[in-house]
């Protein structure tokens, strides 16, 4: 499985950077802190989808992450790509990690 960057422009980005410190947030870290992620969550999130964070960004400058970040969510107020259960989507990813899926690990158990 492969992330694929999903960038919004810069224009969007600047005027994001820009509400959020008339909100208060002059940098990611309070915001970070607040929601206890990393600043690098809320910095990667430029270039790369993570719903969770769009969620809070969108929240704090009172939108949804749909108004938000148009291209990164169906009509339905879906994520893009995120069309396959949390536990198919942590399977795919424990095959990655690992190198290996489940038959091959029990094929080598065996002999």
């Amino acid at each position: 499985m492969d992330v694929k960057p999903n960038p919004i422009p810069k224009e969007l980005w600047a005027w994001i950077k820009l509400r959020l410190m008339a909100a208060g947030f002059p940098t990611w870290k309070p915001l970070a802190e607040k929601y206890q992620y990393t600043t690098a969550a809320f910095s990667i999130t430029r270039c790369y989808a993570f719903p969770n964070i769009e969620k809070i960004i969108a929240g704090t400058l009172g939108m949804t992450p749909q108004a938000l970040f148009p291209n990164r969510y169906m009509a339905d107020g879906k994520p893009v790509g995120r069309n396959y259960p949390r536990e198919m989507r942590l399977t795919e990813r424990k095959k990655i990690c690992n190198g290996k899926d489940e038959g091959e690990i029990r094929h080598e158990d065996q002999g």
